[in-house]
């Protein structure tokens, strides 16, 4: 059995069944458990206790018995979540987009110290919105960013295996761009670029027209790709390594984490 799915939030903060929901269905995919972590963060006053009873209804996908509710306390969500990290060793982590934090301005904090601090794919859920059954994985085989190339690999992986789960579409997109060249170098740039993504998603069986590869900066593509669609989620590679070897959250991820009209599964490489 694969590691279980954690699920870790701030006790009573908004859309929390949405996180848990996405969780429970992960696990069953998985054939794994789910923890449900809830922190008693003291700065978020307005929390309510959230009962065992609903969790266990929100996850009824799963046997009770595969359903497991861990409870602490912390001023730090982020550093609690490590600890059950630690802990339980999961494949996938759960949490909110939008209200890691307490307060809106902790909320791009938190999610980046989450996405540097953790090897393991986390999907970051947004609130219940319309979306249509479409998963986007944003690829880089260029290496424009300095991504490893076993990154895009494990994107389109992990794309693959959201949509199997959700019955949804597989899309896969490539911004094409390079400064100071002319447009006629760009649209011949473009060209080769589709040949490469078209050879590296023949494995998942993307049909042409499910390949998208624009011109512009990848930031932009993905913002604008996902608001014409409204995917479910957006798979995309969320770390660059520094010039001393230390992991940060990526410029295109810091970008788009905020604007995606949909969940977010950030992917980082394990090297």
């Amino acid at each position: 059995m694969a590691g279980p799915v954690l699920v870790g939030s701030i006790d009573g903060q908004p859309h929390l069944h949405d996180v848990v929901r996405r969780g429970a269905q992960l696990a069953v995919l998985l054939e794994t458990d789910l923890i449900v972590g809830l922190c008693d963060l003291d700065s978020f006053d307005t929390r309510v206790s959230t009962s065992e009873e609903e969790l266990l209804l929100t996850s009824n996908s799963l046997p009770k018995g595969r359903v497991h509710i861990a409870r602490g306390a912390s001023d730090d969500v982020v550093s609690w979540i490590a600890s059950l990290i630690g802990k339980y060793h999961p494949a996938w982590i759960c949490a909110s987009k939008d209200c890691l934090g307490a307060e809106h301005l902790l909320q791009l904090s938190a999610v980046k110290r989450l996405i540097e601090n953790c090897c393991e794919p986390i999907w970051l859920v947004s609130k219940a919105a319309e979306r249509r059954p479409i998963v986007l994985a944003a690829i880089d085989p260029a290496q424009e960013h300095n991504k490893p190339v076993r990154l895009d690999l494990s994107i389109l992986e992990h794309a693959a295996q959201l949509a199997d789960l959700l019955q949804a579409q597989l899309h896969v997109l490539h911004a094409a761009f390079a400064f100071d060249v002319s447009r006629s170098i760009l649209e011949e740039m473009q060209e080769r670029r589709r040949g490469i993504v078209e050879e590296l998603v023949q494995t998942y069986e993307v049909p042409a027209d499910r390949v998208h590869v624009p011109i512009g900066l990848a930031g932009m593509q993905i913002e604008r790709l996902a608001e014409e669609m409204r995917p479910e989620a957006v798979v995309m590679g969320a770390v660059k390594r520094g010039a001393l070897r230390q992991i940060t959250m990526g410029s295109t991820a810091r970008e788009v984490v905020e604007k995606l009209p949909c969940d977010l599964v950030a992917i980082r490489s394990g090297g």
